[in-house]
């Protein structure tokens, strides 16, 4: 008898002692969940959920007593446990991405193009014996890809002239004073814009393309102090690595206060003729900006504003469709009934893929007002944007959409202050009110920095425009 009932005290010590172990196993990982999500779940949220699943941890100790509940209870704790790390691993995979989208990069890359005539027999560098090749004196990348040429048909073998701008260059080729040309790839788009040159990209081929990295020359990141920063948003013209230095055509600053839930947004069009701190202030197109890279399209926006840019988030064509068919798609409000190629937008609200969301930014020819509209209509895709990524199933999908739109686009917003939002959006649920503003002016024709000696369309800012942009940048930092 005694032996019986000291066998039954064993073996629900036993019992007691796996729940224990299992127990222990359970809360080693609910800490490390705990600490993978702290940062991007609101403190309240986080605090019941951990109370609630220790709870669960508790009881499924004190509820094994025998051989059957020992079992039960076992297996809801391995498969809890095995939930929680399913839950780590998770995290860590969102950390990690997270750290790639927010590390700013070292270095951007310009794309340097060997280029012949359309209807020359040249297919491959080799094909440039005894070639003149032209390009442009002291631009960057020139010298490698001389090198790489050389390398293909022997030294000597090819010979060199420069020229003072882009349009000489362009000129050379078509003139065939020069068999073929050395060229910063983004040029050619500025070479389209030239009167007579409007069907350049169309009389060429490019044989061969060097990347070369150019050192990325940032600001020191500061985070903003309070509940307001200022962001700018760079839409670049080109599809492929968004590391390539090309023009930026849409340049919108996104005013931002996070306690009010207010976003301001400021476009200021392509063609906004405004000096260039970066170029010694001298006078060029804004989109022209970013062929010299980021900081230079910031630095000429800060000195028209008199505000300073916390962030910036720089797209190109391919990472602006991932995202807006990462998120399923957006609603955007039309101003007019238009099309653009292919496809037909109504007057009112569209639901657009991220296919139909480019040329919907893209398009200016269908307008009166041309680039104007186009500013507006970029605005509009973005407060769209806005809407949709500050939606609760949005925010529940977090995860998935980071992996989709993660090496689409560039930015320099920490790690820990994306977790913060995402936190604080969860918390709050806060509805945000998006207003737009464009920049206007009046439209000349002159000689630009980036395109000396040849005159091109450029817009001059009209001062009661500039000076309403400032009055809503202060007056949304300031709450009103």
């Amino acid at each position: 008898m005694w032996g019986v009932e000291r066998s039954g005290f064993v073996d629900r010590r036993n019992y007691r002692g796996i729940a224990l172990i299992l127990a222990s196993v359970q809360l080693v990982v609910l800490l490390l969940l705990c600490k993978g999500v702290l940062p991007m779940v609101p403190g309240k949220y986080l605090a019941l959920g951990c109370a609630l699943i220790a709870v669960i941890i508790l009881t499924l100790v004190l509820c094994t007593r025998g051989k059957i509940s020992c079992i039960v209870c076992s297996v809801v704790a391995v498969l809890m446990t095995g939930v929680m790390g399913a839950g780590v691993f998770a995290v860590g995979k969102v950390n990690k991405t997270m750290d790639k989208i927010s590390t700013e990069p070292k270095y951007e890359t310009l794309e340097v193009v060997a280029v012949v005539l359309k209807e020359n027999r040249a297919e491959q560098l080799a094909d440039l014996r005894g070639y003149k090749v032209g390009n442009l004196k002291d631009d960057d990348g020139v010298a490698e890809m001389r090198s790489k040429m050389e390398a293909a048909v022997g030294a000597g073998k090819i010979s060199y002239a420069e020229y003072l701008d882009q349009a000489a260059l362009a000129e050379a080729l078509l003139k065939k004073s020069a068999g073929a040309i050395i060229l910063n790839k983004a040029y050619i788009s500025i070479i389209k814009d030239l009167d007579g040159f409007s069907d350049f990209d169309q009389k060429i081929k490019i044989i061969d393309t060097i990347e070369v990295k150019i050192p990325v020359q940032a600001d020191k990141n500061t985070a903003p102090v309070g509940d307001t920063f200022v962001a700018y948003i760079s839409g670049i013209d080109t599809y492929g690595s968004v590391n390539v230095k090309s023009r930026s055509d849409v340049n919108i600053l996104a005013v931002v206060n996070t306690k009010t839930g207010k976003v301001q947004l400021i476009n200021t069009p392509r063609d906004t003729f405004l000096p260039l701190p970066d170029k010694n202030n001298a006078k060029d197109k804004l989109t022209h900006a970013g062929i010299y890279g980021i900081q230079a399209s910031i630095h000429a926006l800060e000195q028209l504003y008199g505000v300073k840019i916390d962030y910036y988030a720089r797209i190109n064509f391919s990472g602006f469709k991932g995202i807006i068919d990462a998120l399923g798609g957006i609603d955007v409000n039309s101003d007019y009934a238009f099309k653009a190629e292919g496809f037909t937008y109504r007057k009112g609200m569209n639901h657009l893929t991220g296919e139909q969301a480019l040329h919907f930014a893209r398009e200016r020819h269908s307008f009166t007002a041309g680039d104007i509209q186009r500013g507006k209509n970029q605005m509009a895709v973005i407060t769209a944007v806005i809407k949709k990524a500050a939606s609760p199933e949005l925010l529940k999908n977090f995860s998935s959409i980071l992996e989709e739109v993660a090496g689409t686009f560039q930015t320099n917003v920490p790690t820990e202050t994306m977790y913060s939002m995402v936190s604080r959006q969860l918390s709050t649920g806060t509805k945000w009110t998006v207003d737009s503003y464009s920049l206007t002016g009046t439209g000349s024709m002159t000689e630009t920095y980036s395109m000396p000696g040849r005159k091109l369309y450029v817009m001059d800012p009209d001062p009661a425009t500039v000076a309403e942009a400032k009055r809503l940048i202060a007056a949304t930092r300031a709450g009103n």
